[in-house]
Order: C-alpha cells, then sequence, then structure tokens
C-alpha cells in the first residue's frame, strides 16, 4: 500500500514496477493523473495492482456511510484482495471501470 506524498507516490511505483514484487499493491492518492506513468508500469510488469480512492479525509472515525473507490486496472485478483481489505468495515466499496488512468491491453 502506498500511502505516501502524492509527488513521492508516482516516483514509487515506478520503482516497484522494476522489481515487479508478487504481493497486492495499491495507492490511496486522491489525483489519479499524475500517477499513470506508475500505474501503466507496474500494469506492464505484470503486477498485480490496482488504485483506491478512499472518499473520506483523515479525520474519519468510523467508516460507515463512507465510500472507497477501486479501480479496476486490469488485474481482477489484486481489485478483489484490495476490495476484500474493507470487508470488515462498514465502508460502501465502489468499482471504477471507465476511466482512462492506464491503457490496458
Amino acid at each position: 500500500m502506498l500511502a505516501t506524498p502524492l509527488g513521492a507516490t508516482a516516483e514509487l511505483l515506478k520503482v516497484l514496477a522494476a522489481r515487479a514484487p508478487k504481493g497486492l499493491i495499491f495507492d490511496l492518492g486522491s489525483l489519479k493523473t499524475p500517477l499513470r506513468g506508475g500505474l501503466a508500469a507496474l500494469v506492464d510488469a505484470g503486477c498485480r495492482v490496482t488504485s483506491l480512492h478512499p472518499m473520506f479525509g483523515p479525520d474519519t472515525v468510523l467508516l460507515s456511510g463512507r465510500h472507497v473507490i477501486f479501480i479496476d486496472l486490469g488485474h481482477a485478483g489484486a481489485l478483489r484482495e484490495a476490495q476484500e481489505l474493507f470487508a470488515p468495515t462498514m465502508a460502501e466499496r465502489r468499482k471504477l471501470t471507465s476511466i482512462a488512468v492506464v491503457s490496458v491491453t
């Protein structure tokens, strides 16, 4: 999980892509455009990657009624595993597939 400042996240995604780890990789960035290159590199490297956007701030205590957006980058297993991390919570889990974050072919 990358929960780093946006400027650092883009570079860290590229570093991870070069290492191609086997574990689940996802970011928690609120903006996705700066991360496109790093996310695409992870997809191209065959990594288990997805992207999340929590629709609440760091001061949130309970997730009841809060939404977490899961962005499908083409790896169904990674998407499902990330969603399962929030299964014990009361957060509303939503999948987004109609965003041009990366080009998956």
